[in-house]
């Protein structure tokens, strides 16, 4: 059979979030969904391969609990976060969101808020008052990285929990959010002095089938989504 993939992942050892054992096969890419896992690729045409010799092929991260609701809005690109391996933030936990806003609280919010970086929005943002002025705004900015937004509802739920039922495993038809890493050599670097520093190990991140880590550097994939229920 014939495969026209977007991107082909090779020689990698499959970890794909089920829990089942690690096993060696290839993983085709194409319109930001994996399209086939398997140990016999054929005839397959790809516009692009990675050679994951020695790697760990995993589903990518999803960060159940940030507080990155301005960090999204700052820094689209999200470099700190796919450098990491993260493809999937949630925001809005602890109680706390960015929206809505009503007259009554909006300076109280913009003071509060300040300690997660709203300090940076413009001041524009705040003349926002619904959520979905604010998911319309996330559409607009084209994160790097998908996002689900809770409305000031603080939790640490699995994805399954959340609804993303085609993110978290290596399957066919679910989206191609992937992360290939050294397992010798991945290990946070960042310290008190230097918080910034990337990890070590991460070489590829993939979002919704798109390359936003190539060999270790933030290539400024805008391809995240905002994830709404329903």
């Amino acid at each position: 059979m014939t495969h026209k993939l977007d991107l082909l992942i090779t020689n990698g050892r499959i970890l794909d979030g089920t829990g089942n054992p690690a096993y060696e096969a290839d993983i085709g890419i194409t319109g930001g969904e994996i399209a086939v896992v398997t140990r016999d690729p054929g005839n397959t045409h790809a516009e692009g391969i990675i050679d994951a010799e020695g790697m760990v092929v995993s589903p990518g991260f999803i960060d159940t609990h940030s507080h990155d609701d301005a960090y999204l809005l700052i820094n689209p690109q999200c470099e700190d976060k796919v450098r990491q391996g993260v493809t999937t933030d949630v925001i809005g936990n602890c109680g706390f969101s960015l929206a809505p806003l009503s007259d009554e609280h909006r300076d109280d919010l913009r003071k509060a808020s300040a300690i997660m970086g709203a300090g940076h929005l413009p001041d524009d943002f705040w003349n926002l008052s619904s959520f979905e002025e604010f998911l319309a705004l996330l559409d607009n900015t084209r994160p790097g990285i998908n996002v689900v937004p809770l409305v000031g509802h603080g939790t640490s739920l699995p994805a399954r929990t959340f609804g993303l039922y085609k993110k978290g495993i290596l399957r066919e038809k679910h989206d191609a959010d992937v992360v290939i890493f050294d397992p010798e050599t991945v290990i946070d670097q960042s310290t008190f002095d230097d918080p910034s520093q990337p990890p070590a190990g991460i070489h590829w991140v993939i979002v919704n089938g798109e390359l936003a880590v190539e060999n270790g550097e933030v290539v400024g994939a805008t391809s995240g989504q905002v994830l709404r229920r329903g």
